[in-house]
């Protein structure tokens, strides 16, 4: 698993550098505990808290790692649903933000948004082409990059 640190000037910079990767974005402290667990872990009991709130989430609730999905961004559809969740807001109340990007050997166990729409679980949320899950666990053998990211202005 290859580390290093980006800094960026903002959310277009990050989208930029993201583009073709689906990857978890957390904040430093929370990484100290996915490193100490030996990977990600669902948050089905809502306990653990979340830079993205705990509430109602379609993919907690379904015992999966939620995920961004920034494969298609070339797709307007996914990219009018861009902005409903950006996750350098991690790095602009913290001082980095920790990106986990996961390997494309774990992409067949990808859950993905369309299981909302065919649920009609409409009370639930999620981010409609953006946002994908990975059930129960994920191993840090499975995380090809751990990016420290910064925004400098």
């Amino acid at each position: 698993m290859q580390e290093r640190h980006l800094e960026i000037g903002d959310f277009e910079e990050f989208v930029t550098l993201m583009s073709g990767q689906i990857f978890h974005a957390t904040t430093q402290e929370n990484y100290g505990s996915i490193v100490s667990d030996g990977g990600l872990k669902a948050n089905v009991s809502g306990e653990k808290d979340s830079v993205y709130g705990n509430s109602n989430g379609f993919f907690r609730l379904r015992g999966c790692v939620s995920f961004f999905d920034y494969r298609k961004l070339s797709d307007s559809k996914v990219k009018q649903h861009l902005y409903k969740c950006i996750p350098t807001r991690i790095a602009e109340k913290h001082e980095a933000m920790v990106v986990l990007v996961l390997s494309p050997d774990a992409y067949t166990n990808l859950e993905s948004w369309t299981s909302w729409q065919q649920e009609q679980a409409y009370s639930q949320k999620v981010v409609p082409r953006i946002e994908i899950g990975y059930p129960k666990f994920v191993p840090l053998n499975l995380i090809s990059e751990v990016l420290t990211v910064s925004i400098v202005s």
